[in-house]
């Protein structure tokens, strides 16, 4: 940064002999200019472009402070939301020393503050989540951010900038310019906990029902990831034919769609699911569903899927994970979407045929029947 702000000095000793008229001079301060708006642009394209969005009301003050500033609202593009909080583990907090845990110094000073501040922002995420608010809040910055094209949830913890710390845990006192303790600095991904909701509701439905309030058109992405909290109640997606036809016109530009269900430890009935996705998918070209059980330990998946009604015109690529699937709903699903399916992949998930659940051989050579039957489409698991 340094080298940085001599850059402009040292230009003008370099060139500064051979400018031997005002007009030189002149030319040289509108390409000066020209340059100061083109890297004040970039700039602030880096501070706004891709927003990391923490579930605690700071972090969500923030995104809606930045919705209602005219100059930066128009540039978030990219949403990456973290449904984790971050804690230090109490190994972190500790270095061992002749076999003995010892204090490190810069952590014991603060280690009661870390636990208070965590537990507060615990209890704050799960109010959030049942008083129905965290929609509201979503809601009120996605109403003025227009040009949002891809919303994901944060699958593995990125390590903590000095903001995020700084947001978190204050009294740490990481101020620009001050170097982070080398001890601190496990205080990253590798040390996260994950911090659930103490409730069924989840991230994606508050998400999902504040993209439908604040009428976001331009979205092209949607990625769940695959976080033990994200999944979304199937019974969400029941509605009536208005709503599937107001998400059909907001997705018309939806490309990628990746969605972790949650089926409720119920035989819950996916034909909500369907008509959803079918009438979100104009433009779908990759999708991608797994799911997972709140209620239960046991294996997550689904009793059925049936995605052969899914009629997707586009659709080049599908994943299906840890679902239960019936092999005549996949073979219509491939039927119907063969002219333009280029891969299709099958991650974790039981199989049952005509003749009752099918192991893993019979999930092999049905799946080899599928590729010899249309050998234009890439199967696999």
């Amino acid at each position: 940064m340094a080298g940085l702000g001599l850059l402009p000095a040292e230009l003008l000793s370099l060139i500064g002999e051979n400018l031997n008229d005002d007009d030189d001079f002149l030319a040289l301060r509108l390409v000066s200019r020209r340059f100061n708006i083109l890297f004040r642009e970039r700039h602030w394209n880096s501070l706004y472009e891709r927003r990391r969005v923490h579930i605690t009301i700071t972090s969500l003050e923030n995104l809606i402070k930045i919705s209602r500033h005219p100059g930066a609202n128009y540039r978030v593009q990219h949403l990456l939301i973290s449904d984790r909080l971050p804690y230090p583990v109490n190994a972190s907090l500790y270095k061992q020393k002749d076999g003995n845990f010892a204090w490190i110094k810069e952590c014991k000073d603060n280690d009661d503050d870390i636990v208070r501040v965590f537990k507060s922002l615990n209890i704050e995420r799960e109010d959030l989540a049942k008083s129905g608010e965290l929609m509201a809040l979503f809601a009120m910055a996605f109403t003025n951010l227009p040009n949002i094209h891809s919303i994901k949830i944060e699958e593995t913890p990125l390590p903590l900038t000095r903001k995020d710390y700084n947001l978190f845990y204050p009294s740490l006192g990481f101020s620009p310019g001050r170097r982070l303790p080398v001890e601190l600095t496990r205080l990253n991904g590798s040390s996260y906990q994950p911090s659930f909701f103490g409730s069924p509701i989840t991230p994606w439905k508050s998400i999902l029902s504040a993209i439908f309030v604040a009428k976001l058109s331009k979205i092209q992405i949607i990625d769940s990831g695959n976080s033990a909290d994200s999944g979304v109640p199937i019974r969400w997606f029941n509605g009536s034919n208005q709503r599937y036809a107001t998400f059909g016109s907001l997705f018309r530009d939806l490309t990628t769609l990746r969605l972790l269900l949650d089926n409720e430890g119920s035989n819950a009935s996916t034909k909500g699911l369907c008509r959803w996705i079918t009438s979100s998918g104009v433009s779908l070209k990759s999708l991608a569903l797994g799911c997972r059980n709140s209620f239960s330990n046991e294996p997550r998946y689904f009793r059925t899927l049936t995605i052969g009604d899914c009629k997707l015109p586009k659709l080049e690529r599908f994943v299906l994970w840890r679902c239960r699937l019936s092999c005549g709903d996949v073979q219509l699903c491939v039927e119907s979407c063969q002219g333009t399916l280029k891969s299709m992949r099958f991650i974790g998930c039981h199989w049952d045929g005509e003749d009752g659940p099918r192991d893993q051989g019979g999930r092999n050579k049905f799946i080899k029947e599928i590729q010899n039957a249309y050998p234009h489409i890439d199967v696999g698991s």
